[in-house]
C-alpha cells in the first residue's frame, strides 16, 4: 500500500521511521509486546502507543507531513484521537 494515500496510520513507515531517528528500542516493544485482550484493535492499539512516541519525542508532525498526509486531515486527527485514546485504555 502507498504510504501517501493510506487512510490509517501506515505502521511499516511508522516503524521504518522510529529505527531512522534512533527509537529502535522503543519501537521493538510496542512490535512485539503482547496484547491481552480479545478485541480487533490491536493494530489500533500499537498507532496509539507509535503516536504517543513520537509527540513525546517531537516527531509526529515531521512524520505525517513525510508519511502519513491523512494525518493532518480532519479524518486523521479523529483518526490520532482514537489512537490516543485506546492507548490510554
Amino acid at each position: 500500500m502507498d504510504t501517501e494515500s493510506s487512510q490509517t496510520l501506515p505502521l511499516r513507515a511508522a516503524y521504518e521511521f522510529a529505527f531512522e531517528h534512533g527509537l529502535k528500542d522503543e519501537v521493538e516493544k510496542i512490535r512485539n509486546m503482547e496484547i491481552e485482550w480479545d478485541l480487533s484493535y490491536t493494530s489500533s492499539l500499537r498507532r496509539g502507543y507509535i503516536v504517543d512516541l513520537f509527540q513525546q519525542k517531537g516527531i509526529f508532525e515531521q512524520f505525517v507531513q513525510g508519511h502519513w498526509p491523512n494525518g493532518a486531515t480532519k479524518d486523521g486527527q479523529t483518526l490520532v484521537r482514537r489512537y490516543l485514546l485506546l492507548f490510554a485504555t
